[in-house]
């Protein structure tokens, strides 16, 4: 068996909340190989360019849990802080998962790389990498969505 993840539309359904991956995943009879097995593992993963904020995010919340149930003694403060550090954790995880996307098609189109609002568009003289004149498009990505 191998595991198989379920796509994910524009519009959610009340089972698929965004929130529990598990309720994306589902058991196959398809034979594992490794075309579709990296493909459909790639899907659950965090994206690599947030790896050393997400891992930090979650070491953190992990030892704020840890520490709450062995050293906080009230119990409202104790499960405070447990809450707390879930709720950053599930953020983070939402926030650094790597989305399924389908890039339109088409000759004159582009596609962002980011979700957010486009906040600039403008001509500038790149030192660094391309060493010529770019168009500098910035995207405002904000957490929430």
């Amino acid at each position: 068996m191998s595991i198989r993840t379920n796509s994910r539309s524009s519009k959610k359904s009340d089972s698929d909340s965004g929130l529990n991956m598990l309720n994306r995943v589902r058991l196959s009879g398809a034979p594992i190989t490794p075309s579709n097995t990296s493909e459909e593992f790639e899907k659950l993963m965090i994206t690599k360019y947030g790896y050393d904020v997400f891992f930090t995010i979650a070491a953190v919340c992990f030892v704020l849990t840890i520490v709450s149930f062995l050293f906080v003694e009230p119990k409202f403060l104790r499960y405070s802080l447990v809450t707390l550090s879930v709720v950053v954790f599930g953020f983070s995880l939402n926030f650094f998962q790597v989305p399924d996307r389908t890039p339109p098609a088409g000759d004159q189109l582009i596609v962002s790389p980011a979700d957010g609002k486009i906040i600039v568009i403008k001509s500038v003289q790149e030192s660094e990498f391309l060493k010529s004149e770019a168009i500098q498009i910035s995207i405002f990505m904000s957490p929430l969505n």
